[in-house]
């Protein structure tokens, strides 16, 4: 049966020392993440309508319990609404659809954090081998939003390996997973993209608990004209990229890391105008001088916005990246508040820009490249280009960087003291001897600066 045989794949791919070092960064930069998105207005409908389901389980930036699934959702929701977690490839969000179940488990079960950082990597391999079997890695071809259809399955399969679910159990999570897919492409830029993260973190908690208590579904629900590839990837799904594959996702690519809170396509630009910042500066020119700006990027209409609705649409405009990198020089938290897109500066700038598509250019993150220009009122023009951001799979990150991210987000929720001792202990989650995670949830609970939000 393919979930059997798929499921197997997965449970066979060694996970190393190595790997699960990256898990732990990958935990760690969630965590601080998620404790940042603590103001955002999304998450907080969430908190409003689940506080009369209270449980054991944290939200990450508040002192706020709740039960496992309602935890789940919202905290998967905090991990993405900032779209500040790392990007993979095949385009995927694959930590704010895992993680938030594992940490539910975390606080009803005695959890190891080498055994969830297992689990967590098997969540990850689970929705990569899935990406690669849709064959969907131009944007153009996506159908719905990537995490809302494979993230709940690879929830349930990472919190099922985390609860030792038999093979038959896990292939029944599997199933009942398989039944919360979705997400359309339409809800890009609102408070509902993060939902989509959030329901499948806690679809895939529910799913492998269900199982766990002999709640049935088709064993093999992946397979047949009627089952979850044909449904949502159509007849030329890759089937043999569910079983062939051997070096883990987790290391191979790996995540590619973020260092500006929004949408990834939208890093290219930043990282492009970044470059000629530094070369404004050089000749003492300001961005109120540019008289014209111009974009060369891949066909990608969801990030073609030449005038976001606010600073949350701002993320998944190409059009705004650019403009704040040209204004600033730095972009960051603040960056995409309504303050920083309706600022007299950025709505003299932002019209200047023009965008336009070359249907030759590839789209997809490892393969993409953007080409700009500035031109002012003297007549000078300047050119840059980049084919990605610090932090792509072709570019790691320098040591200290991710540090300085953690610090950064962790200064918005827990002030900056705090934040220094805490972005230290996180960078600890897989050393010997270092803190259980639960432990680190709990540290992250007592250390927030006022008693409830």
């Amino acid at each position: 049966m393919l979930t059997r045989d798929f499921l197997q794949a997965v449970g066979a791919v060694p996970i190393t020392d190595t790997a699960r070092d990256v898990a732990a960064l990958a935990v760690a930069d969630a965590l601080a993440i998620g404790c940042a998105a603590v103001e955002e207005p999304g998450p907080k409908h969430l908190i409003a309508l689940a506080k009369d389901q209270p449980g054991p389980c944290h939200v990450l930036g508040h002192r706020l319990r709740l039960a496992p699934a309602a935890a789940a959702r919202i905290n998967g929701a905090l991990i993405h609404v900032l779209d500040y977690e790392p990007m993979w490839n095949p385009a995927n969000h694959a930590i704010s659809t895992t993680l938030p179940g594992l940490l539910a488990l975390t606080a009803i079960r005695d959890v190891e954090t080498p055994d969830l950082l297992d689990a967590l990597a098997r969540g990850i391999e689970t929705q990569a081998r899935l990406r690669l079997a849709s064959r969907q890695f131009e944007p153009g071809d996506l159908v719905l939003h990537p995490p809302g259809v494979v993230g709940p399955i690879g929830a349930a399969v990472a919190c099922g390996t985390l609860m030792r679910l038999t093979p038959d159990q896990m292939a029944t999570a599997v199933g009942i997973a398989a039944s919360s897919a979705g997400g359309i492409l339409a809800n890009v830029g609102s408070m509902t993209k993060a939902l989509h993260c959030g329901r499948a973190a806690a679809s895939g908690l529910e799913a492998a608990l269900l199982a766990a208590r002999g709640f049935s579904a088709h064993p093999d629900a992946l397979a047949g004209p009627r089952g979850f590839v044909a449904a949502y990837f159509g007849a030329h799904a890759d089937l043999e990229a569910l079983t062939s594959r051997t070096p883990l996702h987790l290391l191979d690519p790996g995540p590619a890391w973020k260092l500006y809170p929004a949408q990834y396509g939208t890093q290219f630009l930043i990282s492009a105008g970044l470059k000629l910042f530094g070369q404004m500066q050089d000749l003492g020119l300001d961005a109120d001088r540019i008289v014209a700006g111009r974009i060369t990027a891949p066909v990608m209409p969801y990030v073609d916005r030449p005038a976001p609705v606010d600073g949350l649409d701002g993320k998944f405009s190409m059009q705004y990246g650019f403009a704040l990198a040209l204004l600033d020089g730095q972009v960051g938290l603040a960056s995409y508040s309504d303050a920083a897109r309706f600022r007299p500066q950025m709505q003299d700038l932002l019209p200047k820009i023009t965008l336009h598509p070359d249907p030759e250019r590839q789209g997809r993150f490892d393969r993409m490249r953007v080409e700009v220009e500035i031109a002012f009122a003297d007549g000078r023009r300047m050119t840059a280009g980049s084919d990605g951001p610090d932090g792509i799979w072709s570019r790691p990150l320098q040591p200290g960087r991710l540090q300085e991210k953690l610090r950064d987000c962790l200064t918005a929720s827990h002030g900056a003291d705090a934040a220094q001792k805490l972005s230290q202990m996180l960078l600890t989650l897989n050393h010997t001897g270092g803190p259980k995670l639960r432990a680190v949830i709990d540290r992250l609970e007592e250390d927030l600066p006022c008693p409830s939000r």
